[in-house]
């Protein structure tokens, strides 16, 4: 559900330490590592973007998750496979930055750095997955959702789409802000009970649309438009607006995103872990939930991509 995903014919290999020449397959690492050919990514020598799908090529002696001609992708945070993750894996194990991304032919990645892709998926939807998919899944179980809760996205980006498919799942009333009618009457018909343009609310805690964020326990989820301080006056914000550390970065303008470095929803979500995007991939193949891809280009057009997609050009009104 990243709105933009690139589709091709790319290879990709070459992990952290081991890098490719164009259109060249490098050597594994390692024996517990496995060789992946890219069919899909999101997000082009430094090598950016964080999201793919591949299917691998080659596999080290002893890897036994996987076997040549599964399709996988790898985990967002290279290392982190359950539980909390460590400072060092948050800030040194990342792909795409500082760990060299994933728009090149071949990657090289351990194998227990990879899941397997639901199989109702296509190789551009699963290169959706690894971090809109499961950093909205990660705060849907971090909030404790359950059915009759209220959750409230902000925009119409890939992690408030994702959230809220997983929030229908969970059973949850979904309100949704933009700034667009248009992207509101598209969210409409994936499923979100309510559509608010909060330009035409300037007090959105005033508005009659207030009553529906209180049929439910509040959760927010998803990225938009709104200055924190409009997004603290929300009534199903509230409640994590009243901790001081929330406060205090609110009124400071800060970002969330800037919070202590662990998954206390507090201070962000951290993506996910390798557990989790397992479980949620469980989750997607059960329930045939489809990312919303809004559309697809050759490698070689990503550089002209990224800008529209940065200036909210994706997830039009079309069907």
């Amino acid at each position: 559900m990243h709105s933009a995903s690139a589709a091709g014919r790319c290879r990709k290999r070459g992990g952290e330490k081991s890098s490719c020449a164009q259109g060249g397959q490098p050597e594994l690492p390692g024996s517990g590592d496995t060789g992946a050919q890219i069919h899909a990514y999101t997000g082009a020598a430094y090598v950016p973007a964080s999201d793919c799908c591949g299917e691998i090529v080659e596999i080290g002696e002893e890897v036994t998750r996987f076997k040549v001609g599964d399709r996988v992708t790898p985990i967002y945070t290279q290392g982190w496979h359950d539980g909390l993750p460590t400072l060092e894996l948050r800030t040194k194990r990342t792909l795409g930055a500082p760990l060299s991304g994933v728009l090149q032919e071949y990657i090289a990645v351990p194998a227990e750095d990879a899941v397997s892709v639901p199989a109702n998926l296509s190789d551009a939807e699963a290169a959706t997955l690894p971090i809109a998919a499961l950093t909205a899944w990660s705060t849907l179980q971090e909030g404790g959702v359950k059915p009759g809760d209220a959750v409230l996205i902000q925009g119409t980006g890939g992690v408030a789409l994702f959230a809220l498919q997983f929030a229908r799942l969970a059973g949850a009333r979904v309100i949704a802000l933009s700034s667009s009618d248009e992207k509101l009457a598209r969210a409409k018909q994936l499923g979100a009970d309510v559509g608010i343009n909060y330009r035409h609310h300037a007090g959105l805690e005033r508005s009659g649309q207030r009553r529906d964020t209180r049929q439910g326990r509040g959760n927010r989820r998803g990225n938009g438009g709104l200055h924190p301080g409009q997004v603290a006056r929300l009534t199903c914000f509230r409640r994590l607006y009243r901790r001081s550390r929330i406060r205090r970065r609110l009124q400071g303008g800060d970002s969330l995103a800037r919070g202590d470095r662990t998954n206390d929803p507090d201070s962000g979500i951290a993506v996910g872990s390798r557990a989790r995007f397992e479980a949620m991939n469980r989750a997607i193949a059960q329930h045939k939930v489809r990312p919303v891809v809004d559309s697809t280009f050759p490698p070689g057009k990503s550089r002209g991509r990224i800008p529209a997609h940065g200036a909210g050009q994706a997830f039009s009104a079309r069907s």
